[in-house]
Protein backbone atom coordinates (compact mmCIF):
# COMPACT_ATOMS: atom_id res chain seq x y z
CA UNK A 1 0.00 0.00 0.00
CA UNK A 2 1.18 3.47 -1.04
CA UNK A 3 2.77 5.96 1.95
CA UNK A 4 1.35 8.93 2.96
CA UNK A 5 4.06 11.56 3.87
CA UNK A 6 2.44 14.03 5.90
CA UNK A 7 3.21 17.77 7.43
CA UNK A 8 5.21 16.80 10.33
CA UNK A 9 4.74 18.27 13.71
CA UNK A 10 8.41 19.62 14.40
CA UNK A 11 7.33 21.29 17.95
CA UNK A 12 5.10 20.99 20.48
CA UNK A 13 2.97 23.88 19.60
CA UNK A 14 3.08 23.50 16.04
CA UNK A 15 -0.34 23.31 14.11
CA UNK A 16 0.81 24.08 10.48
CA UNK A 17 3.58 24.99 8.50
CA UNK A 18 4.60 26.31 5.19
CA UNK A 19 6.06 23.97 2.06
CA UNK A 20 8.26 26.42 0.71
CA UNK A 21 9.93 24.02 -1.81
CA UNK A 22 10.36 20.50 -3.26
CA UNK A 23 13.55 19.24 -3.79
CA UNK A 24 12.96 16.52 -5.95
CA UNK A 25 10.40 15.94 -8.31
CA UNK A 26 7.30 13.19 -8.60
CA UNK A 27 8.50 10.06 -10.01
CA UNK A 28 12.31 10.50 -8.45
CA UNK A 29 13.87 7.57 -6.62
CA UNK A 30 13.66 7.70 -3.39
CA UNK A 31 16.34 7.15 -0.19
CA UNK A 32 15.26 7.07 3.58
CA UNK A 33 16.68 9.83 4.99
CA UNK A 34 17.18 11.81 1.53
CA UNK A 35 15.83 15.91 1.95
CA UNK A 36 12.66 16.05 -0.46
CA UNK A 37 11.31 19.00 0.88
CA UNK A 38 11.80 22.19 2.91
CA UNK A 39 9.31 23.22 5.80
CA UNK A 40 8.85 26.49 7.03
CA UNK A 41 7.75 27.05 10.91
CA UNK A 42 7.55 30.86 12.64
CA UNK A 43 11.06 29.50 14.34
CA UNK A 44 12.61 27.85 11.40
CA UNK A 45 13.43 26.05 7.89
CA UNK A 46 13.70 22.15 7.84
CA UNK A 47 14.65 19.57 5.19
CA UNK A 48 11.94 16.71 5.05
CA UNK A 49 12.98 13.77 4.92
CA UNK A 50 12.08 10.66 2.94
CA UNK A 51 10.83 7.81 5.33
CA UNK A 52 11.74 5.16 3.49
CA UNK A 53 13.13 3.87 -0.21
CA UNK A 54 10.69 4.06 -2.91
CA UNK A 55 9.39 6.53 -5.69
CA UNK A 56 7.72 9.80 -4.78
CA UNK A 57 4.70 9.20 -6.98
CA UNK A 58 2.72 11.75 -6.05
CA UNK A 59 2.28 15.51 -4.90
CA UNK A 60 -0.46 16.26 -3.27
CA UNK A 61 0.43 19.82 -1.41
CA UNK A 62 2.43 22.18 -4.17
CA UNK A 63 5.63 24.32 -3.27
CA UNK A 64 4.40 27.66 -2.01
CA UNK A 65 1.36 26.49 -0.04
CA UNK A 66 0.99 27.69 3.55
CA UNK A 67 -0.79 27.64 6.59
CA UNK A 68 -0.68 23.75 5.74
CA UNK A 69 -1.90 21.90 8.89
CA UNK A 70 0.21 19.24 11.02
CA UNK A 71 -0.86 15.86 9.42
CA UNK A 72 -2.46 16.74 6.26
CA UNK A 73 -1.13 14.62 3.46
CA UNK A 74 1.96 16.52 1.30
CA UNK A 75 2.68 13.40 -1.00
CA UNK A 76 2.24 9.40 -1.44
CA UNK A 77 5.41 7.27 -1.88
CA UNK A 78 5.45 3.92 -3.30
CA UNK A 79 7.99 1.43 -1.40
CA UNK A 80 10.54 -0.80 -2.64
CA UNK A 81 8.68 -3.72 -1.42
CA UNK A 82 5.62 -2.83 -2.98
CA UNK A 83 7.08 -2.56 -6.46
CA UNK A 84 9.22 -6.35 -5.74
CA UNK A 85 5.10 -7.59 -4.84
CA UNK A 86 3.84 -6.68 -7.72
CA UNK A 87 3.49 -9.31 -10.15
CA UNK A 88 6.52 -10.52 -12.67
CA UNK A 89 5.92 -11.69 -15.65
CA UNK A 90 6.57 -15.62 -15.63
CA UNK A 91 8.63 -17.81 -18.34
CA UNK A 92 6.16 -20.64 -18.62
CA UNK A 93 7.55 -24.14 -19.68
CA UNK A 94 6.00 -25.69 -22.88
CA UNK A 95 3.78 -28.25 -22.53
CA UNK A 96 5.37 -31.48 -22.67
CA UNK A 97 4.10 -32.26 -26.13
CA UNK A 98 4.95 -29.63 -27.57
CA UNK A 99 8.38 -30.66 -25.81
CA UNK A 100 8.67 -33.87 -27.79
CA UNK A 101 7.31 -32.77 -31.34
CA UNK A 102 10.53 -29.75 -31.05
CA UNK A 103 12.63 -32.59 -29.81
CA UNK A 104 12.00 -34.65 -32.85
CA UNK A 105 12.05 -31.71 -35.87
CA UNK A 106 15.62 -30.92 -34.92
Amino acid sequence: MPREIVMPQLSGTMTEGDLVAWLVPEGAKLRAGEPIAEIETDKSTVELEAPEDGTLERIVVRAGAQAVAVGQVLAILRGVAEREATPALVRAEPIPALREARRRCR
